[in-house]
This record gives C-alpha cells, sequence and structure tokens, in this order.
C-alpha cells in the first residue's frame, strides 16, 4: 500500500513508490550496505555503519517503527518514512557519487564501534557530504 505522507519525486521517477514493498525491492536491487551508506549519508554521519545495517535489516524484517534519536525527532518513530527520505535522496546522486559514499562505507563498517562514532562526528567535515 503507497503511503501518503511523504512524497520524494526522485524514487517515483525511478519507478519506486513509498510503500514498505517497493522500498524492499530497491533494497534489494541495490544491496544491503547501498541502503545503508544512504542512510549514514541521510544522516550526516548520525548512523554509524553498523547502526545503520541494524536498521536497515530490522526494516527488511517488516518493522515499520524505530526509536533512534533521528527517527523519533524527525520522523515520528516512523522507520518507512526514514528510510524513504534517505534513499529518495540518495539515488538522484550520480554513480561515481554512491560509489564513493558506498566505499567510505565499506571500510568503515570494518571499524570498531569508537572508530566508528569518531567518523561519524567527522563525517559532516569530510567532503563526503
Amino acid at each position: 500500500m503507497k503511503r501518503e505522507s511523504w512524497n520524494y519525486r526522485s524514487l517515483e521517477d525511478h519507478g519506486i513508490d513509498n510503500s514498505y514493498e517497493s522500498l524492499k525491492g530497491l533494497i534489494e536491487e541495490k544491496g544491503v550496505n547501498w541502503a545503508a551508506a544512504a542512510l549514514v549519508w541521510g544522516s550526516i554521519g548520525y548512523h554509524t555503519p553498523d547502526h545503520a545495517l541494524i536498521v536497515i535489516r530490522n526494516f527488511l524484517k517488516g518493522e515499520e517503527k524505530d526509536n533512534c534519536e533521528r527517527c523519533y525527532a524527525i520522523f515520528n518513530c516512523d522507520l518507512v518514512e526514514m528510510v524513504y527520505y534517505d534513499l529518495s535522496r540518495f539515488i538522484q546522486f550520480d554513480q561515481d557519487r554512491q560509489d564513493k559514499h558506498l566505499e567510505y562505507f565499506n571500510s568503515v563498517v570494518k571499524a570498531d564501534s569508537d572508530t566508528q562514532l569518531s567518523l561519524g562526528l567527522m563525517y559532516p567535515t569530510s567532503g563526503l557530504h
């Protein structure tokens, strides 16, 4: 069922609406790491790669609510809206820019939690955003 609250043209231009099923299909097509990288980008580093993976995996299990601070404060705990918001913007980037964010994500996800948190604090000024 298509949701009515958020409407970002970029995904609809790709044939994807803001329904859970449509977003799940996009994540399955692009990959979990791609979607998690979009969440890291959308949060300007607030989500660490580990946390973004947890959020995306919960989404793929059918969770509709999330209580992380960002989702709570900005999206009223609506996980589908948060995922849609981030993916709808991330997909607008050209492939090189998406790949650059994915490369960052794939390198940082290997780090321990403290390093991920530290790099998240530097993310807004890293030149990636």
